[in-house]
């Protein structure tokens, strides 16, 4: 498994990896879902209320996209690799959740504190 693991293609994962990043802070401070962030912040409801806390916080929304995002990657590389459907999902699952949503959480978030330090001075 390590073996087919480490084989895996390197310019889709970087471009997977970019992808997702890009989507993080679409969803997190991108004026398309600005609405959607205030209805829940002004929600009466504090269930609502936390989740808009959430759609702001880079790593939160990081590591759910890097999960969801590299999912069905995942599951398709291990099922053709041959490792069956159900060992697959179980590599998805372990995969998404353990390697590659935190570091699309730390990416993301390295990006976005690099983008508040570069424009700190813009008005």
């Amino acid at each position: 498994m390590i073996k087919e693991l480490l084989s895996m293609p390197v310019p889709s994962l970087i471009l997977l990896f970019l992808a997702a990043i890009g989507i993080t802070h679409i969803i997190t401070s991108g004026s398309i879902f600005g609405p959607i962030r205030k209805f829940f912040l002004k929600s009466k409801l504090s269930l609502f209320e936390s989740i808009g806390k959430v759609l702001m916080c880079n790593q939160c929304v990081g590591f759910w996209v890097g999960t969801i995002f590299f999912f069905p990657f995942l599951i398709s590389y291990f099922f053709v690799n041959n490792f069956g459907l159900i060992p697959s999902l179980i590599f998805a699952v372990f995969f998404g959740f353990f390697i590659f949503g935190p570091i699309n959480s730390l990416l993301s978030d390295i990006v976005y504190r690099f983008k508040v330090y570069l424009c700190k001075d813009c008005g």
